[in-house]
Order: structure tokens, then sequence, then C-alpha cells
């Protein structure tokens, strides 16, 4: 409670400066208090953190929620597109198919799609590994925040000492990148082959995906750069789509019929 304008009275009656109860006092290194050793001040301060980290955890619950909205929006209706403006082929004499460990089994029988395995696997975990661990490589990797205090940088002063801003930052440049890139894949492609092309975007993720290797406490403008350089390859993940069409149709032109595990 206050007690005339220059001294605060906590619950057991500690009277301490006015001055020191503000969000000021508690911008010391790390974000905790500056020290006054005050058990009100302290007390203060805690509260403030936690505030901050609702704050935190309630904004990035609603982003989430948003951006959640947006992609189930564009799935419906792109699927919906799907569904009823791309006609099916007729066939005609299709004999019942048969149970569901024939076709798996026939599905073995060929051979490029027992090859596309191991590298859609590989593809799947590269990509996996940057978009679900980018979040916790630049909290505890890269950990701007550290990096600021061993430097003593005020955290609140630069977006260089927030994760959560380079983590953004970051992710931006990676789609950012892969949205250039995308018409540099389709002209490659042409140019030289879908096979050859596909060859030459999983050495470029390979390679891109290693360089992070470069980054460390406090390179928060390499981590961008690299993150960047990710998207490149991440711009021809139409590619592994592609080859699997191509194999779906083999499939068919080898059994007579879509079987379920290549139709997906």
């Amino acid at each position: 409670a206050m007690v005339g304008n220059s001294t605060v009275s906590d619950s057991v009656g500690m009277h301490v400066n006015q001055t020191l109860f503000s969000a000021a006092s508690c911008l010391g290194p790390g974000g905790r208090s500056t020290g006054t050793g005050d058990a009100g001040v302290d007390g203060y301060c805690a509260c403030i953190s936690a505030c901050h980290s609702l704050c935190s955890f309630s904004i990035e619950r609603d982003v989430f929620l948003y951006v959640g909205l947006i992609f189930a929006g564009w799935y419906l209706i792109t699927m919906w597109n799907c569904v009823y403006q791309i006609p099916e082929r007729v066939r005609f004499n299709m004999k019942e198919p048969p149970s569901i460990v024939p076709q798996l089994l026939n599905t073995l029988k060929n051979r490029a799609f027992k090859v596309l395995i191991p590298a859609w696997a590989c593809d799947a975990i590269g990509f996996g590994v940057i978009q679900s661990m980018l979040v916790y490589f630049v909290r505890y990797v890269i950990n701007p925040a550290k990096a600021c205090e061993a430097a003593g940088i005020d955290a609140s002063s630069s977006w260089e000492c927030s994760a959560s801003l380079v983590r953004a930052i970051s992710l931006m440049a990676m789609g950012v990148s892969a949205l250039l890139a995308l018409p540099a894949w389709m002209y490659l492609t042409k140019a030289v082959g879908k096979y050859h092309a596909w060859l030459a975007w999983s050495f470029v993720s390979a390679a891109t995906n290693f360089l992070y290797i470069l980054c460390g406490q406090g390179d928060v403008y390499l981590c961008i750069v690299v993150s960047a350089l990710n998207g490149i390859p991440l711009g021809a993940k139409f590619l592994a789509d592609s080859v699997l069409a191509d194999i779906i149709d083999y499939d068919e032109f080898l059994t007579g019929t879509c079987l379920p595990i290549s139709c997906f």
C-alpha cells in the first residue's frame, strides 16, 4: 500500500523507497532485480517476470490458433477443389480388387517404389528436423538472451536479444527464400530433367542442413542467413511429390490398379 509519496509498505510492514517499485528496477542482467536486496522489490520483480511469461504464453497460444485456422481453411478449400474439379479416369472391365495383404506384397515388386522409401524417409527427417527443432536451436544454441547478458546489453533494447524474434525472423527468411527459389527449381527441372533435379535438391538440402553447425551462441545474423539458405531446397519440395506420382503411375501400369499404399 502507498504511504505518502515516498514509501511503499508490504504485508509485513516493511517500508521501501517507492521509486524502486517500477519496471525499470527489474531490468538487470537476465531480467532479474538490479540487486537492491530488498524482499519487497524482489517480490515485485518476480511478479513482473511471471506476468511477462503468462502474457507471452497467451499470445503464442492465440497465434497458433489463428495459424491453425488459416491452414485448416486453406486445406478444406484445396481438397474441395481437388474432389469436385478433377475427374477420375473412366475404367472398364474393372475386377474386384484383391485383399490388402496381396496388395501390399505386390507393391514391393515395384523396384522404383522400394528405392524411393529410404530416400523419402531421409528427406522427411531432414525437413522435419529443421522445422521442429529450429525453436530449440535458437533458444539453447544461439541463446540470444544469454549472449546479450554476457555482452552487457539491455535485453529490452534490441530484437537480437529475443529468442522469439530471432526464431520468427529465421523462419520468415526460410519461407521467403523458398518462395524465391521455386522458379529456379522449376527451370532446372525443365533443363536437366526431373530425376537429376531431384538429386540436386537432395544434395543441396543435405549441404544446407550441415551449415547449422557453424552457428554458435550469439550468432544471430549467421543463423538467419543459414535459415535462408535452407529455404532454397525447401522450394523444391514439389519434386519429391512429382517423383512419387510417377511411381504411382508405374505401379498402376504393373498391376492395373492403384494400390492403397502407393496412392498416398
